[in-house]
């Protein structure tokens, strides 16, 4: 993630930004090459009003390239967590 050598870190960003179909019109470096690591890429400074914020008060806001993919109601000993999996609640009940 820190590797500095070009064909290295430009073959990261190429697949990983492929893959999150990275919009590289929202991004202030353009270019593979701009971004010193691919670390770099990956905190990469968005361009000046790429990402306006939602006025709408109860609109969800990330700052990151995230997607909310899941949403539910807690129910018993059980939470919907990630990737439509359901995981146990580590946590015991409160009062």
């Amino acid at each position: 993630m820190r590797s500095r050598l070009a064909p290295l870190k430009n073959a990261q960003i190429a697949v990983v930004g492929g893959l999150a179909g990275v919009d590289w019109s929202e991004s202030k470096l353009q270019e593979y090459a701009d971004f010193e690591t691919f670390n770099a890429f990956f905190t990469r400074e968005l361009a000046d009003g790429a990402r306006p914020l939602d006025p709408d008060p109860l609109a969800f806001v990330s700052p990151s390239d995230g997607r909310i993919s899941q949403c539910g109601r807690i129910t018993t000993d059980r939470i919907l967590q990630a990737k439509g999996h359901h995981y146990l609640d580590p946590l015991p009940a409160g009062p």
